[in-house]
């Protein structure tokens, strides 16, 4: 991601909160390309994030980072999950897991 400062107004909004950009207005943006294997085409698509959303995005992760070191697994909070049987439509319990840092738990 680039931070920007828009020369105009910029037509595409923020993506999580829609807010439309100014002259002057910082910015992040987010640009990928890729080739198409089944045409060959190139695509690509940009994303433009405010200052805001891009702190809450940020603080959102550092915040789940700590929350799964600090997690001491509630014995409430732990679930069976389950996977599928290799060529068979039936699903059979693998592991138990905690539903707050998804950590496999024994």
């Amino acid at each position: 991601m680039k931070l920007r400062f828009a020369s105009r107004r910029i037509k595409e909004p923020c993506i999580c909160c829609g807010k439309s950009f100014k002259k002057g207005d910082p910015y992040w943006q987010h640009r990928q390309v890729w080739t198409d294997d089944y045409d060959g085409k190139i695509c690509g698509f940009t994303h433009h994030l405010c200052p805001r959303c891009k702190y809450k995005e940020e603080d959102r992760e550092r915040r789940s980072h700590n929350l799964q070191e600090r997690c001491q697994h509630p014995e409430h909070m732990i679930e069976l999950k389950y996977s599928y049987i290799p060529g068979e439509a039936v699903m059979q319990p693998e592991h138990y897991a905690c539903r707050i840092c998804n950590k496999v738990v024994v």
